[in-house]
This record gives structure tokens, sequence and C-alpha cells, in this order.
């Protein structure tokens, strides 16, 4: 029950910030920048810039896409609280909601804080336990490719 209170003040704080969208619907839009360091003898050293647009309904649904700029496109849709597509989004507080994606050896987290009309996006990535690089899948190349580091340089994040 608490959830479903905590849940609801989130989605009535956000709500009362969109303009363009449907009453019931809450649009976010997170763009952030990521260099990226191989792990091979000589590394190479690569940027890439990535946009997340989610849409977060009144009754917990959640779709998403994302672009990797000249990459990878793509999307899915969910429940708040369950996992799809190795996508979970959590609820945490009135104002801030997380989303995690397993990206197998590694995990990626996205968290949205929400502040009047502004909101912040802090993205970071953390290696599982036992993993010394990340690997990541690179459309491009259609496999995976080891990195030493994975760091994002810097992010936006725009209530729609």
């Amino acid at each position: 029950m608490k959830l479903v209170v905590v849940l609801f003040m989130f989605f009535v704080v956000l709500c009362s910030f969109t303009s363009d969208a449907a009453d019931s619907d809450t649009k976010i839009y997170v763009n952030f920048a990521v260099k990226l360091t191989t792990a091979s003898v000589l590394p190479r050293v690569s940027e890439a810039m990535v946009d997340v647009r989610m849409t977060l309904r009144a009754n917990g649904s959640v779709v998403e896409t994302y672009e990797i700029a000249g990459g990878a496109k793509g999307g899915s849709q969910g429940k708040l609280g369950t996992a799809r597509e190795h996508i979970t989004y959590r609820v945490v507080d009135a104002s801030t909601i997380v989303r995690t994606v397993d990206e197998g050896n590694y995990v990626h987290r996205t968290t949205v804080r929400v502040s009047g009309k502004n909101c912040t996006a802090d993205v970071v990535r953390e290696l599982k336990p036992g993993n010394s690089v990340y690997r990541v899948w690179v459309a491009s190349l259609k496999r995976r490719v080891e990195y030493k580091s994975v760091d994002t340089v810097w992010t936006t994040c725009v209530i729609e």
C-alpha cells in the first residue's frame, strides 16, 4: 500500500508539469554522452550520444524508446516494478524514479529526480562482481566489444 501511495504522489508531481502530454501521461527525455575506452592492448577511445524517451502513465505502465546517435534504436513497454526485456523502472520516492538495465556483466542505471518543473538525470554503469571489463553490444559491428571504462560525460533531462 505504501508503494501505491508513493507511486501516486510521484505521478501527481510529474503530471502537473506536462503540458503537451495527455493529462495522465508524463514524458521524460534524457540525453547523455558516454566515453568508452576499449580494453585492448592499444586502447581506443570513442564517444556516443544516447537519447531515452520515457512515458509514464498513471496506471503504472512505462513506454520507452532509445536511440544511439548513428547506431541502434529500440524501445520497450511494461509496468513499474516489473522487469521487461532486462529493464526495470522503480519509484524510489515522490520525486525519484530509477531505470535499471541488466546488461549481462554490468548494470546500467539512470536515476531521474524531479524538482519543480525541472529534472536531473544521473547515468552510471556498475560492473557486476567478478567482472573487470564492460561487454557492450555495438550495433554497427553486430557484436559485443570489451571496454575497460564506460563513463558518462554529461546528461540533460527535460520533462516534456
